[in-house]
């Protein structure tokens, strides 16, 4: 689980170094990454702190920065699979 919100762990999206991302794994993602984005701008130093290096990590997973991993990386997901589970985040959530 991720950031502390609750969920079955049997529905989350499972993510690993160059996982290509169905339509709704994406979008999940991408909800977590603007919540994380909303927390870094708060202000709140140790939140936006935190926030920041949550949003970089998750941000590698999404399509358009596949080529950020190295190929260690990409060898070590396609070994050891699942690196994060993704809870889904809605819009209402701050």
């Amino acid at each position: 689980m991720l950031l502390g919100f609750e969920g079955d762990d049997r529905t989350m999206p499972v993510l690993w170094a160059g996982k290509a991302l169905d339509a709704e794994e994406e979008l999940r993602l991408r909800r977590v990454v603007a919540l994380l984005r909303r927390v870094e701008k708060s202000g709140v130093t140790n939140a936006s702190v935190n926030a920041r290096e949550d949003r970089v990590n998750l941000e590698r997973f999404l399509p358009e920065n596949l080529y950020r991993w190295t190929p260690d990386e990409l060898e070590f997901g396609a070994h050891n699979g699942p690196w994060f589970l993704i809870d889904d985040v809605t819009a209402e959530q701050p």
